[in-house]
């Protein structure tokens, strides 16, 4: 946006603020709230999306409480987040309800508390959310919150899985593998972890290189194990995981080593090891 578009905004938004607003320079309080914060314009946005929230907007709301989080044009403040997460939530708002949810799961700015984030990932999910539903997936996998259900967990996998969601098709996946909650099928295990690896997932990306090494519901293959432990070391360095990166390197050279497999690109391990060190 350039500077004199931006003028318009923020006059149009000052405009909106005192209840004078020009049809033809913008839309509502709420409505500038959006556009500033999305154009990171966060100083300006805080005092648009406090009225805007003041107002009921469950959009500004969950802006707000993003706001308060990372500590975007305002101070960090994790109980105000769950503050204005809250209003949002309890508007029916799906993300509001899945980062409340996210808050009581790990207790950021309220208590510690499973089963109230079961409860606002239920609600998001419910609605079709695919990251609360993956979220949810994970509650009733490892019995967080709720009574211990890989079945369960495997319907949420999977309907998240179904809309894209990558950690989800992760876990669906790892399911498939150990055969929890769901018949064991290596060949649907790899199918999962594939589509998940193909979006960056790290985890996803070293077990299918696991599964290209063992031979495990796929063709056995050296070379394309060690490609993907080369991808999977690659992603755990952007989240900046170097002891799992350096698994990635000795993985490599145990293709050949310990599995004697012909591994045409066994260079990665060397072109890997580097990169720990940057």
């Amino acid at each position: 946006m350039g500077e004199k578009d931006l003028f318009k905004l923020t006059l149009a938004c000052l405009l909106a603020l005192i209840g004078w607003v020009n049809p033809g320079l913008a839309a509502d309080v709420a409505d500038c709230c959006k556009q500033l914060y999305k154009n990171g314009e966060y100083e300006q946005a805080f005092p648009v999306c406090c009225e805007a929230s003041e107002q009921g907007d469950s959009h500004a709301q969950f802006i707000l409480g993003k706001m308060y989080y990372f500590g975007k044009g305002v101070q960090q403040d994790y109980a105000k987040a769950v503050k204005w997460y809250l209003k949002a939530a309890e508007q029916g708002y799906a993300k509001a309800q899945n980062i409340l949810g996210w808050m009581y799961n790990f207790g950021k700015g309220v208590q510690q508390d499973d089963t109230e984030a079961v409860k606002w990932y239920l609600k998001a999910a419910d609605q079709g959310y695919a990251k609360a539903q993956c979220n949810l997936g994970w509650m009733y996998n490892f019995g967080k919150g709720v009574q211990q259900d890989y079945a369960k967990a495997v319907k949420w996998f999977c309907k998240a899985a179904e809309q894209g969601n990558a950690n989800a098709q992760y876990g669906l996946a790892v399911m498939y593998a150990r055969g929890k909650g769901v018949q064991q099928d290596d060949t649907e295990a790899v199918k999962w972890y594939l589509q998940a690896a193909e979006q960056g997932n790290a985890k996803a990306q070293f077990n299918l290189a696991v599964m290209y090494a063992r031979g495990k519901g796929v063709l056995q293959s050296g070379e394309a194990a060690a490609d993907w432990y080369y991808k999977a070391g690659l992603s755990y360095l952007k989240e900046g995981k170097k002891d799992d990166a350096l698994r990635c390197v000795e993985r490599i050279k145990d293709l050949k080593t310990a599995l004697h497999l012909s591994v045409p690109n066994a260079f990665l391990a060397d072109k890997l090891l580097p990169k720990l060190s940057d």
